[in-house]
């Protein structure tokens, strides 16, 4: 309280905005002192998790990593295109060989998120598989990030990723809630 911001897009009248924020929020005064709390990634010990929905024919699998990256890193660029090479489009590593050669996955991503403000990113994929399809999906996502590592891309994946990127991006400058 005592602190805020606020985004709007779209048609409306500022001083009538103005007006409506004041009326709602101008009494609302904190005696503590504002200070913006710092995100950090925390780097929990991995773990396995199995939580049987019985009604559920159906696999989920998830995984995550946080990093300590900031979207200014040097590597951050560079490490989002790979992302989208891995997981990020249906055009990726992940969706071509669990869904288009393996018909193993009835959806599949990945991506990576730096932070913006401060040094707190993640990096994720998941895939959703019928559950004799779970065993083989993991090996396989797993399988694909060593050969993005141990590999690398190629240059076709990289003009394709890049354009994908660019392309997400002035898409998301279209969306009123993405702005």
């Amino acid at each position: 309280a005592g602190h805020g911001e606020v985004s709007a897009v779209g048609d409306f009248d500022p001083d009538q905005l103005s007006t409506q924020l004041e009326a709602a929020f101008g009494r609302w005064i904190s005696k503590a002192r504002y200070e913006r709390l710092a995100d950090k990634p925390f780097a929990p010990a991995a773990t396995e998790a199995v939580i049987d929905t019985k009604d559920k024919e159906m696999a989920i699998v998830l995984a995550g990593e946080e990093l300590a990256l900031k979207d200014d890193h040097p590597d951050a660029a560079a490490l989002t295109v790979a992302s989208q090479i891995l997981g990020g489009s249906t055009a990726s590593r992940l969706w071509n060989r669990l869904r288009e050669r393996e018909g193993l996955s009835y959806g599949v991503w990945g991506g990576l998120y730096p932070g913006d403000l401060d040094p707190a990113g993640q990096v994720t994929m998941g895939a959703i598989l019928a559950p004799q399809n779970l065993a083989k999906g993991k090996a396989s996502m797993l399988e694909e990030v060593t050969k993005l590592v141990d590999q690398g891309i190629t240059a076709d994946e990289l003009d394709a990723a890049r354009k994908g990127w660019v392309d997400a991006q002035d898409n998301m400058l279209s969306d009123d809630p993405s702005l």
